[in-house]
């Protein structure tokens, strides 16, 4: 998950916290690398035109493509993905 998509996610209320996100978000996030969208990941989120609709799902995808990382999700269409790795998170 990216950090604009926490925010949205907050603001839509379907991540509830039990402290003000400016507080949370540091702490979670503590230990853990950046994955920089770089120009390699703007190009190969052109892989995902025509399978994924949302914009920000392709830079995900990309970005989990290009550094080799697992994504943990419960969107559908990120699981239905067959060429990264993809640990489902039902609800």
């Amino acid at each position: 998950m990216s950090i604009a998509e926490f925010w949205m996610l907050h603001r839509k209320k379907r991540i509830v916290l039990d402290e003000p996100p400016e507080d949370w978000l540091p702490k979670a996030l503590m230990g853990l690398r950046e994955a920089p969208v770089t120009n390699e990941v703007a190009m190969v989120s052109g892989r995902y035109l025509n399978t994924l609709s949302d914009p920000a799902d392709r830079l995900i995808a990309a970005t989990a493509a290009v550094y080799g990382l697992r994504l943990v999700t419960a969107d559908d269409a990120l699981c239905a993905l067959k060429d990264i790795e993809v640990l489902a998170n039902s609800a």
